[in-house]
């Protein structure tokens, strides 16, 4: 599977790539206010939509097809399972595993209140000195502060 990593943007919802309501998009250029405002809720429903379905041009293209989120759940599972698969092409085999037991315990690190990555979560009483270089902390990964 080929993975085109060039993200939509929030943009693209407004300008009615995801939801073909280009009269959203225009509504905002035109920075009305009062007209803005009445359309609240079409403009929280199509951000809601955009968190949901995400950037990844396929999941994007497959929503803007026929708006089932089942069909781009189902993708961006693939993509994930994917981007695990890539860990083995790319990453010594001994380290693989390590590479997984992060990878794997990323939504939960996310889910917390402290955005720190904690490394007792992986595994219990693992610290980050056990990953070394294993780490994809030592790569280009960054986790957002502010979602």
């Amino acid at each position: 599977m080929y993975v085109n990593t060039k993200r939509h943007s929030i943009k693209c919802i407004f300008r009615g790539h995801l939801t073909g309501e280009k009269a959203l998009a225009d509504m905002l250029h035109s920075s009305d206010w009062k007209l803005i405002t009445t359309f609240k809720t079409r403009y929280i429903e199509r951000l809601r939509q955009y968190y949901y379905v995400g950037g990844m041009p396929e999941a994007v293209a497959k929503f803007t097809e026929n708006y089932n989120f089942q069909e781009v759940r189902e993708i961006q599972k693939e993509l994930l399972i994917t981007y695990e698969h890539d860990f083995s092409k790319y990453a010594p085999s001994g380290i693989v595993p390590r590479i997984r037991m992060i990878w794997n315990s990323i939504p939960g690190q996310l889910a917390r209140e402290n955005r720190k990555f904690i490394f007792g979560a992986v595994r219990h009483g693992s610290r980050a000195k056990d990953y070394g270089q294993n780490s994809m902390f030592n790569s280009n990964l960054a986790v957002p502060k502010n979602m």
